[in-house]
């Protein structure tokens, strides 16, 4: 284990983690992404679970924390899996988070989970599914919860997040391609270091997004501020 970590650090040098704040206190969400891969552990056929969570506005994008972890049930389909891990985003980063926040700024602020599989959604909005009947206790409990917290607490919100945009995609699975390499993490504002030419440094990628400037629901892209109307209202 300390050698793979002595081997990170070696290799991301010319790497640094992004974070800024422009906006005011009021125009601040905080934005929790959630994702999971099916059956990625080949030997257990357990899933992974990836969290990240960031601080964000119109012009704002300051990463708080991300976890990326086996899950310790097995899932029978995308759609459990993605529970699984949308219950410990909110159980364990989203909900302390709202009470720190709360404090840090003076007023209440609303949580926003960021998700890319429409059925989860579905599912977690309506708080009921006939395809999903017959799920085991962890699921049932976990789905159980989560559709308690979306119907009864007015500062958590769901909205939908296209794959191409989800920060936790690089949290559940190994990447062999060096540009989607490149361009997964830098959702999470891990950029190469400025040089004189380019703001992102070595990075050479056309279609490079600053991290934390677009969400995106079913009907298209939004801006985080846009977002952040939507769960107000």
């Amino acid at each position: 284990m300390l050698h793979r970590l002595m081997c990170y650090v070696n290799s991301s040098l010319d790497l640094r983690l992004k974070g800024h704040i422009g906006d005011r206190p009021e125009d601040l969400v905080i934005s929790l992404y959630s994702d999971a891969d099916f059956a990625g552990d080949k030997e257990s056929s357990k899933s992974t679970s990836g969290i990240f969570i960031a601080l964000t506005g119109p012009n704002s994008f300051y990463p708080l924390n991300a976890i990326s972890k086996k899950q310790s049930c097995v899932s029978h389909s995308t759609p459990e899996a993605e529970i699984v891990a949308a219950n410990a985003a909110i159980r364990t980063e989203g909900l302390p988070a709202l009470q720190l926040w709360e404090m840090v700024l003076g007023r209440k602020i609303n949580l926003v989970l960021l998700e890319d599989n429409t059925a989860t959604m579905q599912v977690l909005k309506s708080g009921k599914n006939p395809t999903m009947r017959h799920l085991n206790r962890t699921h049932r409990v976990n789905f159980a919860w989560l559709s308690e917290v979306f119907r009864k607490c007015d500062q958590v919100h769901i909205a939908y997040c296209n794959t191409n945009e989800q920060a936790a995609d690089l949290l559940t699975k190994g990447f062999t391609n060096p540009l989607l390499w490149e361009r997964v993490r830098s959702l999470i504002g891990v950029i190469p270091l400025k040089d004189k030419n380019n703001t992102y440094g070595t990075n050479t990628l056309k279609d490079q997004v600053d991290p934390g400037t677009l969400l995106h629901n079913a009907e298209g892209k939004q801006t985080v501020k846009q977002l952040a109307q939507i769960a107000k209202n």
